[in-house]
């Protein structure tokens, strides 16, 4: 009983420190707030939550009920070679900045939260038993940046559900230019044999799922590029989730 008052204590005081040295703010609007991972009420109101009913296969949201199964209009034309991509929101400005926090700002205060709602799209995929893997990042970039946000997420999420977390099969060995602004087949080319499944890992993948987390999908090129190689390397399926989907003109 006394070890866990103590511990409780040095809970409690970790948290008051985080707090002084981080004071919890909005991760949309930088407005104060009570705790760390909270939106504020009036940027809150303005996300969008994908929930049913979206596209069987890469979870896009349809403005009516298309029925059990129905595919969007691309996952028809080009299907997709990931089994499925679900997302927590639908990319907004609001979504944007909360996901820019993130990723820019060297601030991981709100990665608890994050993982926790990813957990939550996630907890239909579960019984795959997957493992939980990263987008990885060329070297250069992740020396540049110094941390890959797609790991952070991968590695709360496999502690808060108890699933392994692998950070170092999935590589990306060619780098290219950036995604953003570009088209469909620009990003497929730009992806073309930009990640690998190191050797000494293919064996661990044979028959495995894999759970492949991102912090945003736009067009599926990044997902796909990475569900061909886990495939190729013996993955029986491949599962994205990520915080937003990026909706096209005419989705």
């Amino acid at each position: 009983m006394e070890w866990q008052t103590i511990s409780q204590q040095m809970k409690l005081a970790g948290s008051w420190a985080l707090d002084m040295l981080y004071p919890p703010r909005c991760p949309a609007c930088h407005q104060p707030v009570e705790a760390h991972g909270t939106v504020c009420r009036e940027c809150f109101a303005k996300l969008h939550v994908i929930s049913e009913p979206h596209c069987a296969c890469c979870g896009v949201p349809f403005t009516m009920d298309m029925g059990e199964g129905a595919l969007c209009a691309s996952c028809i034309a080009h299907p997709p070679v990931f089994s499925t991509a679900r997302s927590v929101w639908v990319y907004n400005p609001v979504a944007a900045q909360m996901i820019k926090t993130l990723k820019l700002e060297d601030q991981p205060a709100q990665l608890a939260s994050f993982a926790a709602q990813l957990k939550r799209i996630a907890q239909p995929l579960m019984q795959h038993e997957p493992v939980i893997m990263p987008v990885p990042m060329y070297w250069q970039h992740l020396m540049a940046r110094r941390y890959n946000p797609p790991s952070w997420l991968a590695y709360k999420l496999a502690e808060i559900t108890g699933r392994d977390c692998d950070t170092a099969s999935l590589v990306r060995v060619r780098g290219g230019s950036h995604q953003r602004g570009l088209s469909r087949t620009q990003r497929l080319k730009n992806l073309r044999r930009a990640f690998e499944v190191k050797p000494s890992a293919r064996a661990k993948l044979k028959g495995k799922a894999i759970l492949l987390v991102d912090d945003v999908i736009t067009t599926g090129a990044t997902a796909n590029a990475c569900a061909s190689v886990l495939k190729q390397a013996g993955a029986a399926r491949v599962d994205v989730i990520t915080l937003a989907h990026v909706l096209l003109e005419g989705a």
